[in-house]
Formats: C-alpha cells, structure tokens, sequence
C-alpha cells in the first residue's frame, strides 16, 4: 500500500517536458527572494517615517503596477515571445527593486514601485503561457500545479528569510529581492535558449475574434474576480478576526497561514494527477464552493480546531479551483493569444488584490468580522452555480472546438 501510494505520488510529477521544470525552478528562485513586499509597508512607516494613510497610497501603487505589468505581459507573450517577456520581466524588475532602496520621499516610491511591481508581475502570465504551449494538454494540469507547488515553496522561503534580514539592515531585503530576480533571469537564459524557437503550436481553438468580445470568458473572469476577492480575505481581514475573535498571537496565525502553502505543496500535484481527466469547469465549480464554505467555516470558529478543518477545506478548494480555471481557460483561448488570455486570467489576481482588503474592512467595520466570511461563503456558492451555468459551453468548445 505504501509502495502504491509513493509510485503514484512519484507519477504525480513524472512525464512533463524538461522546459517546464526550468521555468518552475527560475519561479522558485524568484520566490524565494519575495522579501520586499511583506515587509514594505513596516518599511515605509518605521523607517521612513510615513504615516499610515500616506504608506498605503504608496502600497496602491504596488497593485496598480501589478495590474499594468499583467495585463502588458501577456499581450508581449503573443508578439515576442512568452521566454522574453519572462528575462525581460526578472531582469527589469530586479534592477527597479535594487534601485527602491535609495528613494526616500513618498512620490518617488509610488512610481518606483509601480515600476518594479510592473516589470516584476509581467512574468506571470509569461510563465503560465510557456507552461501551457509547452506541455501536452494531457499534463497541462499537472504543469501548472507544479507551477503553483514552486511559488508556494518560494513564498514560504522568502518573508522567513526577509525577517532575519531586515533586522540587519532594510537594504539588504531590496538587493536580496532583486538578485534573485536576476539569477532567476539568468536560469532561463542559461538553459532555455530564448533566441530558439520554443513555442510550438498547440493549445486552444482558432477562431477569430478577442477576448473583449469573448462572452462566455468574460463571464468566467468575471465570476474569477468575485471568487478571488472572497479568497484575498486570508491575507487582509483574516488576521485581524483571528486575533479579535480567538486572541491568537501573531506568530500562531502565520503558522495557521503557513498550513495552506505547506499543503499545496505536498498534496496539490497528487491531487490533479487524480483528477486530471475530469471536466475542468466542474472541478472548478467545486473548488468554488470548497472556498466559499471554508471561509463561511471560520466565522463560527471558537477555537484553533475548527479552524484547521475550515483551513483544510479552503484549501482543497484553492487547489481545485485555481489550476483547472487555468485549464478551462488555455482550452477555450485561439492559439494566436494564448498569452492574453493568461494575461487576463493574472489582471483578475491583481484587481481582487486591490479590491479585497478596502471592501473587506469597511463590511467588517460595518458589521463584523463574521459578516466577512458568511460574504464568502455566499459568494462561493453564487460562483459555483455560475460556473456550472458556463459549463456546457466550455465542454462543448472543449470536445468540439471549431
């Protein structure tokens, strides 16, 4: 039995093509070095002096620049190519998050880091487009699961990692940040050959017409959009209703958002291997749901376990929802812009992360914390049955493309 479980475990990961594991070891590198912006906005009121109101238009630009760098990357991935826009992207925002750490007054760090976060962010819809036209549509869910295994691993490197370092000096979080942004860069000039050609043609349907005329994908966007900011809520309003309601200690709540990114490491990729060969929007759907009623879990939480079961269950939500509506997504994009497409599917991220925490906060200072997660919880059900509404048409384009 425990022979059976490993060899699958092992097959989890096995079959995907050499380029995709690059890709996924620059992202990790990149990842690992994510230093500076869990601990920017300590930066800019600690060190620098700035009052909070004024920090958090300086964080704005962050999510402003990461919504440009988006939506920019993935319509250069369709016209030079999804390699150089990820070299250009790391190499760019590397330098700019290098240069962060010598500008001092309030509108100077708005435009740098509208800047680096744009140039930096640029490379996420490149990634998943190279994941996506290098990887048979057979393992296409298992390649962006590994590409989501590699940025979790990263992430639970880098703030650790930051920590020690910003309690030596601040500046060594912006060098430390941009380097690994360039040895990422380096990986993937190194060993992928950008001047080769490496895209080859597979993925979606031709047909004519753009993504703005794209009813059926604006809709699932848009469904993406509502999912994505109930979700977001674990990096805003989530902490604060841990320590309001159950009086739980900062270092008690990181491990408990810790737990998420360690179990998409161990589980995810096993996860879709076993479901691989099911409908991609039904298993979106269901993940939905799982996010919705994860998060409406925590509101009646009154003590650490059954907040670990509402963690486990939100997190088999994520690992479902997120990966397949990748594929749901590739499945139903022209070959000619996948890169759009992927590039739309990352400006849904960056929009919720700019929604979520203000529109989080004022329901919570309106009508409590709970009224938070039962808002998720409503809004994981809605998009759930919206999903299921868009299924036959993406199953139908999905069997029979034109």
């Amino acid at each position: 039995m425990v022979r059976r479980a490993l060899e699958f475990y092992r097959g989890a990961f096995t079959g995907l093509p050499r380029p995709v594991w690059i890709i996924c070891t620059a992202l990790l590198i990149n990842r690992a070095g994510s230093m500076v912006l869990p601990f920017l906005g300590l930066y800019l009121t600690s060190r620098l002096g700035f009052s909070k109101g004024t920090a958090g238009w300086v964080l704005l630009c962050f999510g402003l620049g990461s919504l440009a760098g988006s939506l920019a990357g993935g319509r250069l991935c369709d016209r030079i190519g999804a390699i150089r826009v990820q070299i250009g992207a790391l190499v760019g925002g590397g330098l700019a998050l290098i240069g962060l750490a010598w500008l001092r007054t309030p509108a100077s760090l708005g435009i740098g880091i509208f800047i680096a976060a744009a140039l930096a962010d640029a490379f996420r819809p490149a990634a998943m487009t190279s994941i996506v036209v290098l990887t048979p549509e057979a393992a296409r869910t298992r390649a962006i699961g590994l590409l989501r295994m590699a940025a979790n691993a990263g992430m639970s490197i880098g703030p650790a990692a930051g920590g020690v370092l910003a309690r030596i000096d601040y500046l060594w979080l912006f060098v430390a940040d941009g380097a690994t942004c360039l040895l990422a860069a380096a990986v993937l000039w190194g060993m992928l050959r950008p001047a080769q050609p490496l895209v080859r043609e597979r993925g979606g349907p031709q047909r004519a017409g753009s993504l703005m005329t794209d009813a059926p994908i604006l809709l699932f966007l848009l469904g993406l959009l509502g999912l994505s900011i109930a979700f977001f809520q674990v990096f805003g309003t989530y902490p604060i209703f841990l320590a309001e309601r159950l009086a739980l200690d900062e270092r008690v709540i990181g491990a408990l958002i810790a737990m998420n990114a360690g179990l998409i490491v161990l589980l995810e990729m096993p996860l879709l291997h076993l479901l691989e060969r099911r409908t991609p929007i039904r298993l979106t759907a269901l993940g939905a749901l799982l996010i919705g009623g994860g998060l409406a879990m925590t509101a009646s939480a009154g003590s650490v376990g059954p907040l670990l079961a509402s963690i486990v269950v939100w997190t088999f939500g994520e690992m479902l929802c997120f990966p397949f509506a990748a594929v749901v997504i590739t499945a139903h994009a022209p070959r000619e812009s996948i890169g759009g497409y992927m590039g739309a599917f990352a400006v849904t991220f960056s929009l919720a992360a700019i929604i979520a925490p203000p529109a989080g906060l004022r329901l919570y200072d309106a009508l409590g914390g709970a009224s938070v997660f039962i808002a998720c919880g409503i809004i994981g059900l809605l998009t759930c049955a919206g999903f299921l509404l868009l299924g036959p048409v993406f199953t139908r384009r999905r069997e029979h493309p034109p």
